[in-house]
């Protein structure tokens, strides 16, 4: 796997260090059951910390049971410390459909093939619940977390406190689908999308189209990757960049009402304007929406412009929808990898891309077979 090493010292409060160094004493049989372990005291003097640094450290060990402290007497190691855990949990902000299930399908088989029992925790759209999430988790039922951020723009921040605040316990986690913007901290598994993106909007070029709107938000990870590779697509193609043609729609609007009217006001500028002849959506639920509301209210566009999701969710393939099939089952499988590889004490992180899939259908409107045979010259 393609990694950087980084020394958890760079980023880990001093406590937890301390608390780690303790635990893998234990576990590895260099304090055996009975054995004194350091004072707060020695640990002052050797770490140079104080002494609410200290007793934090030791109290947590302690919370793990795996060692018992005598009033007046020490800490010592307990005569039968705790196995070592094998117990993960998936935790995934968002709606769980689409996507959802293809992670869960990798992250399950994986961590069945390692030995690991799962755990599902899901907090739909509220990151106050993940963040109570992150500040209760207990390392003496959980080993490590995969962690599916949510796609929000406005809690961007809010995706990075849940995982510092894992950290703060000690508990390794690995992001997978998004990545939660912590640099060279972070480990991550993701799929290609800027790569992805970039191919998928060459194409509709190839076929000939020249004012390509893109829809979605790009203010989460994903929508800044898809956003790019399609400007790099414009730009190597001679057309300037009009920040105009990204139309933002929060990626939480539910199917209904509420995504129709979303995409209704979309629909309505390129009727008035008629500056768009293609469509990039950032996901295939906006797409089918569009072809939704086109079929009802603007059957004129449907001979007009285009339209390309993403992800070839089941219902792509019966709306004859181009878009592009990410590999999120081994993503799904990769980050368990990487999760055990944190659990056994490697130095992370690991920050994973993996390659996607452009899947080319017929469209909406005039893009059919031409789009197909002209795209497929790239292969």
């Amino acid at each position: 796997m393609d990694h950087t090493s980084v020394n958890q010292a760079n980023f880990l409060p001093k406590y937890a260090l301390i608390r780690q160094k303790i635990t893998q004493d234990i576990r590895s049989g260099r304090l055996a059951p009975g054995n004194r372990v350091a004072s707060e005291t020695e640990i002052m003097r050797e770490y140079g910390v104080g002494r609410m640094t200290a007793h934090r450290a030791l109290r947590l060990v302690a919370e793990e049971g795996l060692v018992v402290r005598v009033q007046g007497h020490g800490t010592y190691v307990a005569d039968r410390p705790m196995p070592a855990l094998k117990a993960i949990e998936f935790v995934y902000c968002g709606r769980r459909m689409g996507v959802y299930a293809e992670l869960l399908a990798g992250i399950e088989s994986r961590a069945r093939e390692l030995g690991f029992t799962l755990t599902l925790s899901g907090t739909d759209w509220d990151l106050q619940r993940a963040l109570k999430h992150a500040e209760r988790a207990d390392p003496r039922k959980v080993c490590g977390l995969i962690y599916r951020p949510i796609e929000s723009p406005t809690h961007y921040e809010l995706n990075q406190e849940v995982v510092r605040r894992l950290w703060d316990r000690n508990i390794p986690v690995v992001c997978i689908d998004k990545r939660v913007g912590l640099g060279e901290k972070e480990c991550y598994v993701v799929s290609d999308n800027f790569a992805k993106a970039r191919e998928l909007t060459q194409a509709l070029l190839r076929a000939g189209y020249r004012h390509i709107g893109f829809i979605g938000s790009p203010d989460c990870s994903v929508g800044r990757d898809r956003v790019a590779g399609y400007r790099q697509a414009l730009e190597e193609s001679g057309i300037k960049f009009d920040p105009d043609t990204v139309h933002h729609l929060d990626a939480r609007q539910p199917q209904g009402s509420q995504m129709d009217a979303a995409v209704d006001r979309v629909l309505s500028d390129f009727v008035r304007t008629g500056r768009m002849d293609a469509l990039f959506c950032l996901n295939d639920y906006i797409a089918l929406a569009i072809l939704s509301l086109c079929r009802r209210k603007y059957t004129e566009l449907i001979e007009k412009f285009a339209i390309v999701g993403y992800d070839d969710l089941d219902f792509a393939h019966d709306f004859e929808l181009t878009t592009v099939r990410q590999p999120l089952r081994d993503e799904g499988r990769v980050a368990m990898d990487c999760l055990n590889r944190l659990m056994k004490g490697e130095k992370g992180p690991y920050q994973i891309v993996l390659p996607g899939k452009l899947i080319r259908r017929k469209l909406t409107g005039h893009l059919t077979a031409n789009f197909v045979e002209a795209a497929s010259e790239s292969v």
